[in-house]
């Protein structure tokens, strides 16, 4: 079986570190599932079109909503135009203002890496039966990709 990748996009500050730490990467690792960061991308290169390439190879991407980061904002847009699935994290109501995201399930933690952690070992599962995981096949050669 394919481990699940989950891509996080959010602030780097104080105030989310801990939720980090003890709530997303925890959760995650409980679970079985790779989860990655920006900061934990160590190919030399620009940072954008490597974050881009990260939220494109990713199965989940969780967004930590909290402080209303404009490029976490961005990178969500993103994640929602390829169509993958999102898991909106936030500290309060307050981090929610965003007209465009208002509409999406937002899970509130209260800045608590306990809650998230808690929010995130019953939504990830809940997740994996719909990410599309292709079967590895041994020795197997790809004859046709559809690309001309």
């Amino acid at each position: 079986m394919i481990t699940p990748i989950v891509f996080t996009v959010m602030p780097f500050s104080k105030g989310t570190e801990e939720v980090w730490k003890s709530g997303i990467l925890a959760a995650c690792r409980a679970l079985g599932w790779e989860c990655l960061r920006a900061d934990m991308i160590n190919s030399p290169g620009f940072v954008v079109p490597q974050i881009y390439d990260s939220i494109s190879r990713a199965d989940v991407i969780i967004g930590e909503m909290s402080d209303r980061n404009p490029n976490v904002f961005y990178e969500i847009g993103f994640a929602h135009a390829l169509g993958k699935p999102t898991i909106l994290l936030a500290a309060s109501s307050d981090d929610l203002r965003a007209f465009d995201t208002q509409g999406f399930r937002h899970f509130l933690h209260g800045g608590a890496a306990s809650v998230a952690r808690e929010v995130l070992l019953k939504v990830l599962p809940e997740l994996e039966s719909q990410i599309l995981i292709e079967p590895v096949v041994p020795n197997a050669v790809t004859l046709y990709d559809g690309l001309p």
